[in-house]
This record gives C-alpha cells, structure tokens and sequence, in this order.
C-alpha cells in the first residue's frame, strides 16, 4: 500500500483521500483489493509473454467487488516479451480446471460457511465463501486462434464476465475466471501464460438475519457497547449479536437489539516534534472503513447503531492529560474535523499507552483531561463521547479541576478492565467515581468475548462467581460493553467453531435473581448464575470466516 496511516493535520483538511492508488473500477477495493496504477504496460525486462491489466493486484490476478448477479468487463491486454520478426499464433481460451480451482481455494482457505442465528432461533443458511468456476459461456472476449503480426507486441482483448445465473446468488460469493493464451512461434516453441479473475461479492450482504425488535425486552440493560478490531473482523458483526427472550408460558422466542454504540478500534494520538504538536493518526484498517463507509459503515448506522472510534495514546509521550492549551484546541480541532467529514457518530477516549514523560514531554497535568473533555464536547455538541475509565489518567477525573466535571460532558463511561466487577459507587470502594457522572451512566463490566472454548479453560472459582452475582443481582441500571475478538492464526480455517462466547450476562430476571441457582461450576455458571432464565445472549452459531475482513484475508 502507498499509505499506512493517515494524519490529521492542524490545517483545512480536504477530503478524504485513498490509501491506495486512484481505480480504474469503481467496484475495485483500495486496500486488500489494491489495483495496479493503471499505466501502460511495459513488457521490458520481461522473458516470458503475460497479460496486463489495471486492476491487476499481483501478477496475474485481479480481483475487485462486484454486485451479486452482476457483469464486469475490464480490458486486458496480452504481450509478448520482445518483437518478433515473425507472425505469432495466439490461441486465447477460457480454462476451466477443477485442480486448478481447488488451489485457488486453497491458497486463501476458503470454504463454505453455514449461517444459524441465536442457537437454533433462526433459519440455517449457507454461504460458499468458496470459488465457484464461470462457466465459459458466462464469459466474453476475443478467444480462439488469433496472429499476432510480426513486429506487434501486444493484443488487446476486452472482456465480459456475466455473472448472472453462474452459480446461486443468494449463497456464491466469490467468482473465478481463468483465462489462458497459448503462443506458438515459427520455429514451433510453445509458451503459455495464465490470468485471473476473482470476483468477490460482498458476503456480509448475502446474509439474512432473522427479524429483531429494538430495544433490550425485558432485560434491566441501559446500553450495549461492542468494540470491534478492523485489524481483526468487520464491524458489521455488531449487528448480530441479540437478546433471546422466551416467554415461558408460550414459549415463543423474540429477538431483541443488542447494540446501542459500536467502538472502531484504529485512532491514536501521536506528536509532530516539529511543531510540537499533538497529532491524529488513523490506521490503514480504520482508514479502510471511513473511506467506505456506504459499504461498512451506513448499514450500521441505518439500524440506529452510533458508529465511534476509539482514540488512545501511540507511546509518544503525549495524550489527553498534558496538552497545553494551544495543543488542547489543535487536538479537539482535528478530532471534530475526522467527525465531520467522515459523517461518524462520536469518539471514545482510552487515554492508555501514551507513556507520560517520554520523549522530554511532560508528565500527567491533573486539569488537563477534563479540559479537554469539556473543549471536545463544545466542538462536539451532539456527537456521542464515550471514556474507557482505565488507570491513573482517567484517575485525574475523579474529582473537578478549575471547577470542570469531565463527568457533566460525557454520555457514558465503563471500566477498562476486563471481569472487574469494582462499583465506583460504593463506599470505600478503590475506583472512584469520575465527577460529575451519574451511576445510571457508568458501566462496571467489560468482557472480551473469543470463540468458544476459550472461556472454559477459565478457572472459575467461588469468589468470581461472587462478583458475578453482586452485580446480576444489583438494581443499578446497567452498560453492557464487549470487545468482540475472534482467534486468527493467520489461517481462518484455524478459528474456533462460534464467532464468541460470552462470559457475562448481566440480564437478571424481573423478580430480583430469586430464582436463580448460584452454580459454581464451569459448565452451568453462564447459564445459571448470570443470567435471566428466560433470557439470554447469544452470538450466531457460525465460523469467523463471514466476518474476518476481506482487505485483509487477500492481501
């Protein structure tokens, strides 16, 4: 890629700019489908004839999203490495090869995925991740015998692939076409080279949830939180997660909303020693996403969901507790700046690795984050701001500074820390409350949530289940977050069977937990203890593969 990250200067910011080269297709994808430059080939240096293509994204491969039931054309050339004195016989043929199919697969660990909602709740449906071969009627160019005149290098040769009616499109996502050309010069040498087409259908857009009310049924959830990892899946995979509830006299199941605010993780601040000043970078991940937004971003969005990012330190030396006044208002420029032209919904702040005092910066200013919060919300004013309450920089809004509550500026705030189930709010308790923050605004549980298995080779013992307990049981309103992370080997046929499984319900039944069984054993804990017998939390019941980001299982 030509960008790794993106700055957010202290100057007028344009618009958005690519990470890869400008496309020649609009269906070509700028990072794990990163087309060539689109200049002319040039065959120098060549000893072998091959194809070109602009979209080509390694030798011989070009691979760009299309629509489902959709036709592509491109314009490929053939070249051969040198001039020749001579006529050459090029025979140009679609192949079609099983073996040749089944390395293709192969080499990006596709397979077909089966689709099942919420246990058994909603309908199966399969999803072939898989190749499937166009047949060659599907495809057209100029194919057969052709003579390449002595002295000409190149042919040209447009191409049509017609995607309708090839394979099933409520379950094919991804297309291949292999075109061949065979070279057989006058002394009888025979060479041959291979292209490739592959066509990828978005799959996220084949899915077909099962229908879901908003809201959390009967649950005592306030607000549902998931972060999502770009570098690690596709943020759409917050719009799966649900509430199950059962009535128990009817039996009848209902899908409940889950997620009220997704968390993109990606933003960091960093620092120009130049102008000494803070800086806003954005990953190539999170990059990825705000200049697609109508693909990754809006389907969020349309169901209600507020799309965030978060922002956290870079180990630099600087963050959100030693600016100065003058980096204050720089920083809280480029942060409203990234909100505006990206459309975005908010930020949550995670003041964490910026490594205080490194690099001859300053060290913790106590003012210095409510400041900032206070400046962030007046250029933000009805944006979300969320905080990540973790350690000792989030420990300077525990009381106010120049008469400023951070509190009083944020929507919500949780714990950082995983399984901590710390009430702020109670007396004597070793986390204090941020000022100015009501408790019906404060999350105390935080789960990373993996697939499943992880969870089991926990050792759970009395005093965690006693924790869990305290807090299904409590009254308090309550913010449910959740960082989803599937396990990546680098090979996604290596993940687990499930997307996650979660470790704590906090859904407690309308009558207080009387009935709930305390149990203390791995196998019943989750199902009993923690949560609402009639209710519960589930993830759908299917691999990685659907939601393990494309941009980055073909680069």
């Amino acid at each position: 890629m030509k960008t790794l990250h993106r700055s957010w200067p202290t100057g007028l910011l344009g618009p958005a700019v690519l990470l890869a080269a400008v496309l020649t297709a609009c269906t070509a994808d700028p990072i794990g489908f990163d087309a060539g430059s689109g200049t002319a080939f040039d065959p120098s240096g060549e000893v072998a004839p091959r194809f070109y293509s602009a979209l080509t994204t390694r030798d011989s491969v070009a691979r760009v999203w299309v629509d489902a039931e959709s036709t592509f054309e491109d314009q490929l050339a053939f070249a051969m490495p040198k001039v020749r004195d001579q006529d050459v016989s090029v025979t140009l043929s679609v192949v079609e090869d099983e073996k040749l199919l089944f390395e293709a697969n192969t080499y990006y660990s596709l397979s077909k995925v089966i689709l099942q909602l919420n246990g058994g709740v909603g309908e199966q449906q399969a999803i072939d991740r898989m190749f499937f071969q166009v047949p060659a009627d599907h495809v057209t160019a100029t194919l057969g015998e052709q003579i390449l005149p002595a002295g000409e290098t190149r042919l040209e040769i447009p191409v049509r692939i017609d995607l309708k009616g090839a394979g099933d499109a409520a379950v094919n996502s991804s297309f291949l076409v292999i075109l061949q050309a065979e070279t057989v010069d006058a002394d009888g040498k025979t060479q041959s080279c291979r292209f490739y087409y592959e066509l990828m259908v978005d799959p996220v857009t084949l899915r077909r949830p099962s229908p879901r009310i908003e809201g959390h049924g009967t649950s005592c959830m306030e607000c549902g939180v998931i972060y999502i990892d770009p570098s690690w899946m596709d943020p759409r995979v917050c719009l799966e997660p649900v509430l199950t509830y059962t009535d128990p006299s009817t039996w009848e199941t209902t899908l409940y909303e889950y997620c009220d605010i997704v968390v993109i993780l990606g933003g960091t601040i960093g620092y120009d020693p130049l102008t000494k000043m803070p800086r806003l970078d954005i990953n190539r991940n999170l990059t990825h996403l705000l200049d697609n937004p109508d693909r990754y971003l809006q389907p969020i969005q349309q169901q209600g969901i507020r799309v965030t990012i978060e922002l956290t330190g870079s180990g630099s030396g600087i963050g959100f507790c030693n600016l100065d006044d003058t980096q204050r208002a720089s920083l809280v420029a480029q942060i409203a700046r990234l909100i505006d032209e990206t459309g975005i919904d908010g930020v949550n702040l995670n003041d964490e690795y910026s490594n205080y005092g490194a690099n001859g910066l300053p060290g913790i200013d106590p003012s210095s984050y409510a400041k900032f919060i206070r400046d962030l919300r007046a250029a933000l004013p009805d944006k979300t701001i969320t905080l990540t309450d973790l350690g000792e920089p989030s420990a300077t809004l525990y009381e106010a500074h120049d008469g400023i509550e951070a509190g009083t500026y944020l929507d919500y705030a949780w714990t950082g820390t995983a399984a901590d189930l710390t009430d702020p709010y109670a007396e004597g308790a070793p986390r204090k409350p941020i000022a100015g923050l009501s408790r019906q605004r404060y999350g105390r549980f935080t789960v990373r949530a993996r697939d499943t298995g992880v969870w089991e080779e926990r050792a759970w013992d009395d005093s965690f289940n006693e924790m869990m307990m305290e807090i299904v049981l409590s009254e308090d309103p309550r913010i449910l977050v959740e960082e989803l992370i599937p396990i990546i080997e680098g090979n996604e046929g290596k993940t687990g069977a499930n997307l996650g499984a979660f470790l704590g319900f906090m859904l407690p039944w309308t009558d207080g937990g009387n009935n709930m069984p305390w149990l203390t054993d791995v196998t019943c804990a989750t199902q009993g203890a923690l949560q609402n017998p009639n209710t519960t939390y589930q993830l759908p019941g299917y691999g990685n593969m659907l939601y393990y980001p494309d941009w980055l299982r073909f680069n």
